[in-house]
């Protein structure tokens, strides 16, 4: 016997191979549904900039932790922090020089 056969034939063998099933279902269908829950204003399709913000004091992990509030930091040097931003949010705001 062949072991797809002897796990086919066992109750155990089937709940595994039903319990991967569904999950291969599940990520078929988030695959496929999760785009079209996308807000078309939130795709991102404007460019991204970095900013460097200049501090008057080196930045700590609280400063960094602050500016993820507005997403990812690139890093720090010195008394600057890199952030990636897209640039209709620094237009909106007024910051686009």
């Amino acid at each position: 016997m062949s072991i797809a056969s002897d796990i086919l034939r066992s109750s155990k063998g089937r709940v595994v191979l039903g319990a991967v099933a569904a999950w291969a279902l599940f990520q078929l269908w988030l695959t496929v549904a999760a785009p079209g829950k996308i807000s078309s204003e939130l795709k991102g399709t404007s460019e991204k900039v970095n900013v460097q913000i200049e501090l008057p004091f080196t930045p700590e992990r609280f400063h960094v932790l602050a500016f993820q509030q507005f997403g990812r930091v690139s890093g720090t040097e010195g008394e600057t922090i890199e952030h990636p931003f897209d640039s209709d949010f620094l237009a909106s705001t007024g910051i686009d020089r």
